[in-house]
């Protein structure tokens, strides 16, 4: 039946996603991953998320369609299939495998954004501090000396 390969192509595509995820992850908890590449990693996951959920949205779409075209002996059959039921719950657990990912990965990701805020703040305090002492010492010489004279 036509629904039973759409779930197998949405387990595949679920599989590759959560294989993307975890490699993103691990990339972005690496030691050796600078500031500067863990943007460009969280650029890049986000793109491919945006990328996937699209191919799912239409890959659900098409579920949706089969499942509507089905018979009501053909909807009994699939809901007795032990292999189909293994298929949707497959599915399940690689939505949930997912979903435990991505909360991770977006706990990092603000956790990370935090980190980058509180280094530009301090950036910027360090620049006006400096910015204040060249003022400051810069003040004009001669003329604390005409008044005195």
């Amino acid at each position: 039946m036509r629904i039973r390969t759409l779930f197998q192509e949405k387990n595949r595509l679920l599989q590759g996603f959560l294989k993307k995820s975890l490699e993103y992850k691990a990339a972005l908890l690496s030691e050796e991953a600078s500031m500067d590449m863990k943007i460009d990693l969280i650029d890049e996951l986000s793109d491919a998320r945006e990328q996937n959920l699209k191919l799912m949205q239409v890959l659900d779409r098409e579920i949706d369609l089969a499942r509507k075209e089905l018979s009501p002996e053909q909807a009994l059959q699939l809901q007795s299939d032990p292999g189909f039921k293994t298929e949707i719950e497959s599915a399940l657990n690689l939505i949930k495998e997912i979903q435990l990912t991505d909360q991770s990965l977006f706990l990092y990701i603000q956790t990370t954004g935090s980190e980058l805020r509180a280094q530009i703040l301090k950036s910027l305090k360090e620049k006006e501090a400096v910015s204040k002492f060249k003022s400051q010492s810069q003040s004009p010489v001669g003329d604390e000396i005409d008044k005195t004279v």
